[in-house]
């Protein structure tokens, strides 16, 4: 079959299985969420790019400010790593089901990396760069100029795009492959800042120059880094891909932790127990539990050692993000998880009103690790302890208050085998609204709250809301319990069909 036509095929059997989904009408509702914070994002991108030629020439009065954004290629490109995570879903998953087609795998990978270098995703900074490029480039090299700019920089992304896949691949195998991009932007800082002529910098000045003035060398450098990075990915995903189908090894059975001091707890600590392995053995609840860990390590070493947010709204949005990360990663798919088993778990009296009160003490318990992980921000001085525990209670009262409803409203089952990046996204309009307030309400109350009493009246304000509402646990999971129970046979049919 001729390459044009598989690609027109299967981009359309794409379309079709989104469609027939069985969460397809509820998916839509997140659909329009999503496209709503698309287009906010946008216009701040919009207002970012009219405001940063301004602020170049007013802090580098002796560069024009296209030289300043070239300098600083790298961090651009590694904040568009990093959003790629939360945005972009790697080909593997989707490329298994065809390998049982008559179909070449070499050609289903090549449309589905092929795929991921056209998509929009790659065109999002555009709406930073243009208005960038017309105010700074325009006025000396004209259309012609903004286009080789532009054209540059949407090489840069497809490359980008492509180390992220190879990256995201070996992560979600072994999470020691982590090591791999962060030794690579080490060593990126090291280029830049260990040497007096900054070497990085340099280069990619450079070639940012080299799109504007359409210099051959710039656009042969940069295809044959996108040829060279498409081939490893390619490489990569064929690796996987057949290794994971044709997995014939025989496992030995290892030792299997009762953790028996749970046993004095009844029903709930059973149910404990079943969230500690739930965290342990499932591919994605497992990795949902290393990349908020990740974040949360990596937000507390910026805020420690840096002055990147020094100033103090960022780092109370930093701070209480820190808190509500792995919340919002796991209790945003409440009950989606148990969706595999809810049947046998319907048939036990209470035994849903018990798995509520064990993932709420489980959920408390790991805020220790964020309390933990602030530690240097207590050494430095950047975060007092007293803004730590209002912020870790604000986290487990309220903020796991509302992520607690979607227990009621969750109807999608997630496979336990299932990645991170697995088609195991997309959920209702409740779910999306809860989890954007679980991050944005704290900072809301945090900022009235010290507007109006002072930084440790509003702490000490925040620590007893908090404490008011765990200490109120009891009676608002026994009503979420209630409320699920209403719905049980809506929801169990919702998590049926998408099993």
């Amino acid at each position: 079959m001729n390459f044009m036509l598989l690609y027109k095929e299967l981009r359309r059997n794409q379309r079709l299985a989104e469609r027939r989904h069985p969460m397809f009408e509820h998916n839509r509702f997140a659909k329009l969420f999503i496209y709503g914070m698309a287009i906010f994002w946008a216009g701040y991108m919009l207002f970012i790019g009219i405001m940063l030629p301004l602020a170049f020439q007013s802090l580098f009065p002796n560069m024009e400010p296209y030289h300043i954004l070239h300098q600083g290629t790298i961090y651009l490109l590694l904040i568009d790593f990093i959003t790629r995570f939360s945005f972009q879903k790697p080909p593997t998953q989707e490329v298994k089901p065809y390998l049982l087609f008559p179909i070449p795998q070499r050609k289903v990978i090549d449309f589905f990396l092929l795929r991921s270098a056209l998509s929009m995703y790659n065109l999002f900074w555009f709406f930073l760069l243009v208005p960038f490029a017309f105010l700074s480039l325009f006025r000396f090299y004209g259309f012609i100029g903004v286009f080789g700019f532009l054209t540059g920089w949407w090489l840069l992304m497809i490359l980008n795009n492509y180390w992220y896949l190879a990256c995201r691949t070996l992560i979600h195998e072994k999470a020691i492959y982590l090591l791999i991009p962060i030794c690579f932007y080490i060593l990126c800082g090291c280029a830049e800042y260990l040497p007096d002529d900054r070497w990085l910098g340099l280069f990619t000045m450079n070639l940012g120059e080299g799109f504007f003035l359409w210099h051959p060398w710039a656009y042969l450098t940069m295809l044959t880094g996108i040829i060279g990075m498409a081939w490893i990915t390619r490489r990569i995903q064929s690796h996987y891909i057949y290794k994971e189908i044709g997995r014939t090894e025989e496992t030995s059975l290892r030792r299997v932790s009762e953790y028996r001091f749970l046993d004095r707890f009844g029903e709930t600590g059973e149910y404990f127990r079943l969230e500690i392995k739930l965290t342990l053995r499932n591919k994605m609840v497992r990795s949902q539990f290393v990349l908020g860990i990740v974040l949360m390590s990596t937000f507390s070493l910026l805020l420690s050692f840096t002055d990147m947010y020094d100033n103090s709204f960022m780092t109370n949005f930093i701070c209480i993000y820190s808190f509500v990360v792995l919340g919002i990663m796991t209790l945003t798919r409440l009950m989606s998880v148990e969706g595999n088993y809810l049947d046998g778990l319907m048939s036990r009296r209470n035994s849903i009103l018990s798995l509520l009160r064990a993932k709420y003490c489980f959920n408390c318990l790991i805020l220790v690790i964020p309390f933990l992980l602030m530690i240097p921000t207590f050494i430095t001085g950047k975060i007092s302890m007293l803004k730590a525990l209002a912020y870790a209670l604000i986290t487990a009262g309220p903020v796991f208050c509302m992520l607690f409803q979607l227990a009621v409203y969750n109807r999608k089952t997630i496979p336990l085998n299932t990645k991170l990046s697995g088609k195991n996204g997309g959920g209702n309009l409740v779910q999306s609204l809860l989890s954007s307030s679980a991050i944005f309400l704290p900072i809301i109350l945090d900022t009235i709250l010290r507007n109006l009493m002072g930084e440790t009246n509003g702490l000490i304000a925040q620590t007893v809301i908090g404490l008011l509402f765990v200490l109120a646990s009891p009676w608002w999971i026994r009503h979420i319990y209630k409320r699920f129970m209403q719905r049980r046979y809506d929801n169990m049919e919702g998590f049926r069909n998408s099993r």
